[in-house]
């Protein structure tokens, strides 16, 4: 049989082995596929292993000519993401689980199990910290900003609501999501989250509440090195999308956009400056009380619906 040498992992997936005869060296090409997508679903529902068969074949297709010409057996290792191996594999397994029950003093059956278990191990391992690394990101950047699921539109809404009612305990005239097919094209926008009649000047203020992300790729890097340029960019793009509709109506645009982590932009921060101010005077308290109470129910209220959002997409395993 020759010496048969390898260490198997599925960390080294996709990488080459070699392993067989002295005479005649084999080239391992380990891969996994997945029976469900949609060129093998048909037939992997009807014939075991079919996913990783197609994957054989089409490994055989793409390594055949480069291994004849180096003189080795091209042979492909395909698992299926539940756990099933190709018939190649299988081979190679068993001619290697004889090498070793001869070394160890084993039987054959039980080096094949241990084989078998360690790289079925590392499958599993493998598949779900890769679940996991898509559905809870580290910092938490893809579930904060993940519209599906209602978790972003639950804390836009919060915060709206927490603005409203501090709004109305100012005794200020507001009305929640307005800005509807009042222009004469009927557009269905709407650039006020919360309306404030008579803001400044007798004008009445259309706020647009947004939370963003400085993990975006398009502003990370700047964000990276200026405070605040993620809300910033977003307080712009505010502008360029509502200012012309809220002129049509006599309205003044006020974005109040938060980053993910709790930084306020400026617009929103001169806004609740002169919002403390209103309700300082209607509560006979010191605005500075009230503009850290306002401070600190927004903020709070973010952070909870991010660990909302976070702990949602958390499923819950064994550590690795």
């Amino acid at each position: 049989m020759g010496s048969l040498v390898t260490t198997l992992t599925l960390a080294q997936r996709m990488s080459w082995f070699r392993v067989g005869t002295d005479d005649c060296p084999a080239a391992l090409d380990i891969t996994v596929t997945s029976p469900l997508t949609p060129a093998t679903l048909r037939d992997a529902s009807s014939t075991a292993g079919a996913a990783a068969y197609a994957a054989e074949c089409r490994k055989h297709t793409a390594n055949y000519a480069k291994c004849q010409e180096l003189g080795w057996a091209c042979i492909p290792l395909a698992v299926e993401t539940f756990g099933n191996w190709g018939m190649e594999a299988q081979g190679v397994f068993s001619r290697l689980a004889s090498a070793l029950g001869m070394h160890q003093r084993t039987s054959k059956s039980w080096a094949l199990h241990t084989i078998y278990s360690r790289l079925n191990m590392s499958l599993v391992r493998s598949v779900a910290r890769s679940i996991l690394d898509k559905m809870l990101d580290p910092l938490g950047h893809h579930a904060t900003t993940c519209k599906r699921g209602g978790d972003v539109v639950f804390r836009h809404n919060k915060l709206r609501d927490i603005l409203a009612e501090t709004c109305r305990r100012a005794h200020l005239s507001v009305q929640v999501e307005a800005g509807c097919n009042l222009t004469p094209d009927h557009s269905h926008s709407r650039p006020a989250d919360v309306l404030i009649s008579n803001w400044v000047l007798g004008k009445t203020a259309a706020c647009d509440i947004s939370v963003t992300s400085p993990l975006n790729s398009n502003i990370m890097s700047e964000a990276g090195v200026t405070a605040g340029a993620a809300a910033q960019a977003t307080e712009l793009r505010k502008h360029e999308a509502n200012d012309v509709k809220c002129s049509e109506l006599g309205w003044l645009c006020i974005p109040l956009v938060v980053e993910s982590y709790g930084a306020w932009g400026k617009e929103a921060m001169e806004s609740f400056s002169s919002l403390a101010s209103r309700l300082a005077i209607t509560s006979s308290r010191p605005k500075s009380a009230v503009l850290s109470e306002l401070y600190g129910r927004l903020n709070l209220n973010l952070v909870r619906a991010n660990v909302r959002a976070i702990m949602s997409r958390y499923c819950p395993l064994n550590s690795f």
